[in-house]
């Protein structure tokens, strides 16, 4: 059974209100792994990471932290730890050893831990990830889909997709995306409860070569920033990518739109599953849609008319990606690309996270 609690499609923006998350408590068998330990996890013997320990003061101890957060009651050291153990827990979840498989769910674990990180402090998981582990987010996140209906009420408590994307015609949403292509020498085992035949993933990530637009310049980045908007004409959700250029600018002579449908799909790629949202842009495949999108629909005045004619995605040069939830303010997602025999190869996959900062 499906547990993304999507809203269904909706007529009118006006129509989408908002409700404020809560998060139930969380039993204290979280798996407690920070960055720091993720090496030490993986010289050490396999163990039942299912345990936490550490300190009394330490807010994943009692399992405290994953209560409806108190964020503001939060020290910078006590943020610090569940931005480090949220990072830590997605870098290693190929060599975790759970007490219990069988009911072990990685999405729902990573739910819990991204949950415990006050919002403004999100963004900072994503950037401690280790190379390889936007893959193991990505194949996390499929655990949603297979929980139950007590733990899906658990996590998710009243929390709706439409926290964290627009609602109204104005409102922008920007998050930070960072991406990867995976480097196949090194596999690593399966991830636990992962379904059978699903592989662990390649030790290492690439930044992969993003090209904006057809006959434009192809250079490795890992950076990018994606911003959400509805359109007041349509009632359309939209996305302009924008590419990282140096520092704090972006490649704003080359803008990128897109189409956002909120819908659970089935991806291209069977062992995957399906996906919450799809990213469609016009570009000239199968998977392309039209861009219903002028100056005019823009929330800013200063935003970069769309382009004309065909436009495709900088992460899969192809008309469609696909993306599911991985946490409150957080989204990952995969590119498939076809490799060099014209199928599609998870060597040319681009995996990427998204992580709301606004």
């Amino acid at each position: 059974m499906l547990h993304a609690r999507l809203p269904a499609r909706h007529g009118a923006a006006a129509a989408q209100t908002r409700s404020r998350s809560s998060f139930s408590r969380f039993p204290s068998s979280a798996p407690r792994l920070s960055a720091r330990a993720a090496q030490q996890s993986r010289e050490a013997p396999p163990t039942t990471a299912s345990q936490p320990s550490g300190p009394e003061d330490d807010p994943l101890e009692d399992g405290s932290a994953f209560l409806r957060p108190e964020y503001d009651d939060l020290s910078d050291e006590q943020i610090e730890e569940l931005v480090d153990a949220a990072a830590g827990l997605i870098s290693v979840l190929p060599e975790l050893r759970p007490l219990d498989p069988k009911t072990f769910n990685a999405g729902y674990e990573v739910w819990k831990a991204v949950a415990a990180v006050p919002p403004a402090d999100r963004y900072r998981i994503i950037e401690e990830l280790e190379p390889g582990a936007i893959r193991n987010l990505w194949k996390a996140s499929m655990g949603r889909y297979a929980l139950d209906d007590a733990r899906a009420r658990e996590i998710y408590g009243d929390y709706a997709v439409w926290e964290d994307l627009p609602s109204e015609p104005g409102e922008v949403l920007t998050y930070a995306g960072v991406c990867e292509r995976l480097t196949p020498e090194l596999l690593s085992p399966p991830l636990p409860g992962a379904p059978p035949g699903l592989g662990g993933p390649p030790r290492g990530g690439a930044a992969p070569l993003l090209q904006p637009a057809p006959g434009s310049w192809r250079l490795p980045q890992r950076r990018f920033t994606q911003r959400f908007f509805r359109c007041a004409r349509t009632g359309k959700l939209h996305s302009r990518v924008a590419l990282g250029l140096a520092g704090p600018f972006e490649t704003f002579w080359a803008p990128i739109y897109n189409t956002v449908d909120v819908e659970l799909t089935l991806t291209p790629v069977e062992a995957d599953a399906g996906a919450d949202i799809i990213i469609t842009y016009p570009w000239t495949d199968e998977w392309s849609r039209p861009l219903d999108l002028a100056r005019a629909d823009l929330p800013a005045p200063l935003w970069p008319a769309p382009r004309r004619g065909p436009a495709w995605s900088p992460l899969s040069r192809s008309g469609r990606d696909y993306v599911r939830l991985a946490g409150p303010g957080l989204m990952v997602g995969c590119a498939y690309a076809a490799g060099e025999d014209g199928g599609l190869s998870e060597d040319a996959f681009v995996y990427f996270a998204l992580a709301r900062v606004a």
